[in-house]
């Protein structure tokens, strides 16, 4: 899958609650999904749109902790320290973007141990390259 093509991908997929619902509805999700290119710890344009939604969502303006967690794929080394930058990264956003001082935030990131997508060793898989956004 070409990067233009990951960066709609996500957006759209990060957008799929708020399209279900009626005409001025507000989006009542806690969770969001953010992706990342291989290796990259930045946040994409389209990553970026999925931060701003998510600092600025209802489940943002009522949370006391939100939890960041960083992934990588099987293939990206190292994961460990790869997906606790994702989740930094992520993490600086939301501030950027106006999530409260007030609201608590913990950030880890777990390598390739939780697979969006199941695949085996040394496997370049997009769909696993993300950080989840936890409202509580």
């Amino acid at each position: 899958m070409n990067t233009k093509a990951l960066r709609v991908a996500a957006f759209v997929f990060a957008c799929m609650v708020s399209a279900a619902l009626p005409a001025g509805a507000q989006t009542q999700s806690s969770s969001f999904t953010v992706f990342f290119d291989y290796k990259m710890v930045n946040l994409t344009l389209a990553a970026d749109d999925v931060a701003k939604m998510a600092a600025t969502s209802d489940a943002a303006k009522s949370a006391t902790e939100v939890d960041i967690v960083g992934h990588t794929d099987t293939s990206e080394s190292p994961a460990m320290k790869i997906s606790a930058l994702r989740a930094k990264s992520v993490a600086r956003e939301l501030r950027r973007f106006g999530l409260s001082k007030s609201v608590h935030v913990v950030m880890k990131g777990v390598g390739a141990k939780e697979l969006m997508t199941p695949t085996g060793p040394r496997v370049r898989e997009p769909m696993n390259r993300y950080v989840t956004i936890t409202f509580h």
